[in-house]
């Protein structure tokens, strides 16, 4: 009889074993499960990213290249200006009309067009247009 019960009890924990360890395969399988799901989701992310990050660097690199456009522009611009400011009659007084005489000395002054349009309460179109005028018509009368 005692035989019995100890290999009553032996079976007893054994099935209590086995249910521990049914137990656990199951959580085993469920967090394998969830590796691979975050693993997945990680990968995802990491292509995400990548794709972000191609696509920020390639509008920079546009951005920098349209900035480099805009400057090769201004220079251009400002090459423009100079030369035409080496043009302007060597005296203001060489200009027929008042108000282009007054943006000319301004001009000789040193001021900019848009300094100038701002004192004389035109527009930077205006002034820039009479001084490219009045000295076509210079030009002309040569």
């Amino acid at each position: 009889m005692k035989i019995f019960i100890i290999n009553l009890l032996t079976l007893i924990v054994n099935l209590i074993l086995v249910l521990i360890i049914s137990y656990k395969l199951t959580k085993l399988t469920a967090l394998r499960q969830d590796f691979a799901l975050l693993q997945k989701n990680i990968e995802e992310l990491l292509n995400e990213t990548s794709y972000l990050s191609n696509t920020f660097l390639e509008n920079l690199e546009n951005k920098i290249t349209e900035g480099k456009t805009l400057l090769a522009g201004l220079a251009e611009k400002e090459a423009n200006l100079k030369k035409a400011a080496h043009q302007l009659p060597e005296s203001p007084e060489e200009y027929r009309d008042p108000i282009t005489r007054e943006m000319a000395l301004l001009y000789k002054q040193g001021k900019t067009i848009t300094e100038i349009a701002q004192q004389l309460k035109t527009t930077k179109g205006e002034v820039a247009f009479r001084l490219n005028l009045d000295k076509k018509i210079k030009a002309k009368k040569s």
